[in-house]
This record gives structure tokens, C-alpha cells and sequence, in this order.
């Protein structure tokens, strides 16, 4: 009986160190808690606002849950309780690290990814500014080349087009006169074969006459000798 009751005192004890034990690394992991949550108003450790946090009365009552579970496991549970509960801190803490580590990198990459973007912001700025003085440049010219259109092309434009318009007007006139002037070449043609066949048949006329007038001159002379010699024999 009083072996027993050794037992159990022994018992009871060990689950109240045990218990304590795990109060204080659950007030512990509670502050690890505060120090790792994220947020203005936990990293100030406002404890109100904390249990105010649904998750935080979550955690807060599962503690106390395993606390009052703790009394009525068995020695050989509370060690093994005691084991997993003593490698929380560390777990959480590394899961802590690696989220920081994760954090770190992302970060790393995402402001060498806008850096990167600054840079070539610069350079599409650069390139913008470049562009833009060329195009008020070719703007510029265009003004110049518009006045020059509406001052001088159109004016030219204007002249060749009226004395194109009169060497047109000029050009009819002159169809006109050349068509009179084939039909007067028609006819004087016409006139000049006809003056031509006249000339000839005159000509042809004189020229008969004159060898007539010749034999009549000739025969004359022949008379005439023979009258003088007539006249002479007498």
C-alpha cells in the first residue's frame, strides 16, 4: 500500500514538473509569437492586440488544452510531449529563417529586376528625347517646306499652268491656220499644174511661130535674090 502510494506521489510529481515545463516553453513559444508575426502593432508587442487575433486565441486555447491533457497522460507521454514540444521553438524558428531567407531572395530579385527597368527607363528616355528632337527637326523642315509650297510652288504652279493653257489655245489657232494654210497649198498647186500646162503649150506655140517667121525670113531672102537678079538681067 504504502508502495503504491510512493508510485502514484512520484507519479503526480513528475506530471507537475513536467506540466510547468511545458507552461514555461508555451509562455516561451508565446513570445516567439510576438517577436516573429508580422505587423506594426505585433512587432511593438502589444500582447492586447495579439489575443485579440483570432489565430492568436486559437494558438492560446490549444496550449491550454495540451496543458490539461498533459495531467492525464502517462510519464512515458509527457516525455515524448516534452521532446516534440522543446522542438517546436526551433522548428518555428527555421521555418521563420527560411521565410526570411525566401523574403531576402525574392527581394534581391525583384529590385535587380527594377533596377534593370530604371536602367532601361533611362535609355527609352534617352532614345524618346533623341526621337523627339528628330522629329521637331523633320517637323521644322516640313513648316519650311509647306511655306515654300504655298509661297513660291503654287505661285510657278499658277504661271506654267496659264501659259500652259494659252500655248494650248495658241496651239489650236495655229492647227486652225496650218489646215487653211493645206488647203492653200492645194490649190496653188492645183493653180501651178495648170499655169504649168499653159507655159508649155505657149511656149510650144512661140516656138512654132519662130521657125515659122525663120522659113518665111529664109524664103523672103530668096526672093529678093532673085528679083535683083531678075532686075540685073533685064
Amino acid at each position: 500500500m504504502s508502495a503504491a502510494f510512493t508510485a502514484r506521489d512520484a507519479h503526480s510529481v513528475t506530471v507537475s514538473l513536467e506540466a510547468q515545463k511545458l507552461r514555461s516553453h508555451s509562455h516561451s513559444l508565446w513570445a516567439l509569437g510576438l517577436r516573429q508575426c508580422p505587423g506594426p502593432e505585433l512587432a511593438l508587442g502589444d500582447t492586447r492586440t495579439l489575443r485579440e487575433e483570432p489565430a492568436m486565441l486559437r494558438m492560446q486555447i490549444a496550449v491550454f488544452a495540451v496543458l490539461l491533457a498533459c495531467e492525464r497522460l502517462p510519464e512515458s507521454s509527457l516525455e515524448g510531449a516534452s521532446v516534440g514540444s522543446t522542438s517546436g521553438p526551433v522548428l518555428r524558428k527555421k521555418l521563420f529563417d527560411q521565410n526570411v531567407s525566401d523574403w531576402a531572395s525574392r527581394y534581391r530579385k525583384h529590385k535587380q529586376s527594377l533596377d534593370q527597368t530604371t536602367r532601361d527607363c533611362e535609355l527609352l528616355r534617352a532614345d524618346v528625347a533623341k526621337q523627339g528632337a528628330e522629329v521637331d527637326e523633320q517637323v521644322q523642315k516640313l513648316a519650311e517646306l509647306e511655306d515654300k509650297y504655298q509661297n513660291q510652288t503654287l505661285a510657278k504652279h499658277a504661271e506654267t499652268r496659264a501659259a500652259l493653257e494659252a500655248a494650248g489655245q495658241r496651239k489650236q489657232q495655229l492647227a486652225l491656220e496650218v489646215g487653211e494654210a493645206r488647203k492653200l497649198k492645194a490649190q496653188l498647186a492645183k493653180e501651178c499644174k495648170l499655169l504649168k500646162a499653159d507655159y508649155e503649150r505657149r511656149h510650144s506655140e512661140l516656138a512654132r511661130g519662130a521657125e515659122m517667121r525663120d522659113r518665111l525670113e529664109q524664103q523672103l531672102m530668096t526672093f529678093t535674090q532673085q528679083l535683083n537678079q531678075v532686075g540685073e538681067g533685064t
